[in-house]
């Protein structure tokens, strides 16, 4: 609500438009909230349809991450999910999850959201994070 409505955004971009402007917005893909709809599913168990949209992964034999790997705001890159038992990449915050492109059911589903867009008239995409989309298996 803070940002305003759909209904504002498209008067931005007509107004943008009509002034001969472009828009380009912000697109951040390589991570979600852990409040997205598509995390909770995820973290619901190990077999269910979105269950290999984030990357997950066992612990060790002594309980510790998977490996060492370190988030770029400090720390370890993985977060213990008690709910799942096994840990989650996050390269940012732990609350960001990084998806898992190596996923083709979300590669089609981030392809949809930009697709949302484009389709409500944006001009272009400042992407972000896009050295951070595909992790090493």
């Amino acid at each position: 609500p803070i940002f305003g409505s759909l209904e504002d955004f498209d008067a931005l971009v007509a107004e943008a438009h009509r002034l001969g402007l472009k828009l380009i917005i912000d697109q951040v893909i390589s991570h979600s909230s852990d409040r997205h709809e598509w995390f909770v599913e995820s973290r619901a168990s190990r077999d269910n349809a979105k269950a290999d949209w984030y990357v997950w992964a066992d612990a060790k034999p002594d309980g510790s991450a998977p490996n060492n790997w370190q988030s770029l705001f400090g720390g370890p890159a993985w977060e213990w999910d008690a709910t799942r038992r096994q840990y989650y990449m996050h390269n940012f915050l732990a609350a960001q999850p990084d998806l898992n492109f190596h996923t083709p059911d979300v590669q089609d589903a981030v392809l949809d959201t930009v697709r949302f867009w484009l389709e409500r008239g944006v001009d272009g995409f400042r992407l972000d994070t896009v050295n951070y989309y595909v992790h090493d298996r």
